[in-house]
């Protein structure tokens, strides 16, 4: 079935004892296993991940105000790279590339002692399945801000300058 919804329907069509496959384990696969499940199924329930991953863990939302990332720091940059003198015969740097970008936003971590490598282990992770998640967890409780400063990143300057 391409949605689960109504879930009303979608239990149903389900049998006390079926074998369940979900496809994905975002939040509409948690509310058709919820639903399942309040609904007196007893058969098994597999979720399997699109990406092959389970969603990672949402750490706290940072309240800190970015001090490199920013709006104003992009476009001072831009114009710096616009001001730049072209090199005979190499390439021209007149426009921001993908490296300013991450070089501001390793700046960011530095300042708000973000590590670079918790967050390049949740881009690439090497650990999968129960052995992520626990290792996510542990991340938030340390207190590691990498994740959610990325996504602070990503859900303000980036958002305004792209």
């Amino acid at each position: 079935m391409v949605s689960p919804y109504p879930l009303s329907k979608t239990v149903l069509q389900t049998r006390i004892i079926d074998r369940v496959a979900i496809v994905g384990a975002g939040l509409a696969a948690v509310d058709v296993v919820l639903a399942l499940k309040s609904s007196g199924h007893q058969g098994p329930i597999t979720m399997v991940p699109r990406g092959g991953l389970l969603p990672p863990v949402r750490p706290p939302r940072l309240d800190d105000q970015l001090r490199h990332f920013t709006v104003g720091a992009v476009e001072r940059l831009a114009g710096l790279k616009q001001r730049e003198p072209r090199r005979q015969g190499g390439p021209t740097r007149e426009h921001l590339q993908l490296k300013d970008m991450i070089d501001l936003m390793w700046r960011e971590f530095g300042e708000a002692g973000a590590s670079r490598d918790a967050l390049l282990h949740e881009l690439f992770p090497q650990r999968y399945g129960l052995e992520r998640l626990r290792d996510q967890l542990k991340s938030v409780d340390d207190g590691e801000i990498a994740l959610p400063l990325a996504f602070k990143i990503l859900a303000t300057t980036f958002e305004e300058v792209w």
